[in-house]
């Protein structure tokens, strides 16, 4: 069997860092920006003239994090971060692009009645996610994964669940700022189903919410985490009013019959991590 030559970009980032050690059965080249900027389209061009992938896992991207100051810069870095590598794309067989639910313009509620050709977010990341989007789906190599939010022992310590979960740990009150439904994906989750397109040789769905069917609210994911051991803790909600939904449809996921882990699941394992990190 021949083996599959993968590039992923944005190497040194959350999900790429935690994605890369289960590709090792791949011919696997890992992009980082010291190695290739890929804002410089010279550059970019002659890094592919003499190379040929299978799959590019376009995981580079600049913002998305709700702890940092919009700069109207990312538009135009995320924008030509694509173009460069789709002015390259005799090089390989298909591109899978790391898209957000931001595409959908966080202003309004983000759930199974939002549209793409109904979206027109202004904020720097979500309109450089909506024009990627858009234009990407003209090409038949282009596959798009649409993330909420994707989580395990090694995210940010700011985000939701890591946060609560160290929290609980050192029983000490959870925390949510509004409480509304929102979706987590499991990092090992995604590698399945990352891999599941890198193998595949079938023509799979072009776009994917990263989501599962069942959809809960922080309050729920917060009394998740306030059973996993044996003690439980306050959870305070520092605001009473509900904010707007941030969810997807599962229903593509359901369909792809795939062995996920789940949410549940998902975060007990997450704690077993954090809970074996504190103890040694």
């Amino acid at each position: 069997m021949v083996t599959k030559r993968v590039l992923i970009t944005g190497g040194n980032g959350y999900i790429a860092r935690n994605t890369i050690p289960f590709l090792s059965e791949y011919d696997l080249t890992v992009l980082t920006r010291e190695k290739l900027d890929l804002l410089d389209s010279e550059k970019v061009k002659e890094f592919f003239q003499d190379k040929v992938f299978d799959t590019v896992i376009h995981t580079a991207t600049y913002g998305g994090y709700r702890t940092q100051k919009d700069d109207p810069e990312w538009v135009y870095k995320n924008v030509a971060m694509f173009y460069n590598l789709m002015n390259c794309q005799y090089s390989f067989k298909q591109i899978i692009n790391l898209s957000s639910g931001a595409q959908f313009d966080r202003r309004y509620p983000i759930d199974d009645a939002r549209f793409l050709h109904h979206s027109f977010p202004i904020d720097p990341y979500g309109l450089s996610k909506n024009i990627i989007t858009k234009v990407g789906r003209d090409s038949n190599k282009f596959k798009n994964f649409i993330i909420y939010n994707i989580f395990n022992h090694d995210e940010p310590d700011t985000r939701m669940i890591k946060n609560n979960i160290k929290r609980y740990i050192n029983k000490q009150p959870l925390t949510i700022f509004k409480d509304r439904k929102v979706d987590f994906f499991f990092m090992d989750d995604f590698v399945t189903l990352l891999k599941h397109y890198i193998d595949s040789d079938k023509t799979l769905t072009f776009e994917l919410d990263l989501c599962y069917s069942r959809k809960y609210y922080l309050s729920e994911i917060a009394n998740i985490i306030n059973s996993l051991g044996e003690h439980y803790v306050d959870i305070n909600i520092e605001n009473n009013n509900q904010d707007l939904p941030y969810i997807g449809n599962g229903d593509k996921i359901v369909r792809s019959n795939l062995p996920f882990i789940g949410l549940v699941d998902g975060i007990t394992l997450t704690y077993n991590k954090l809970l074996e990190a504190k103890n040694v």
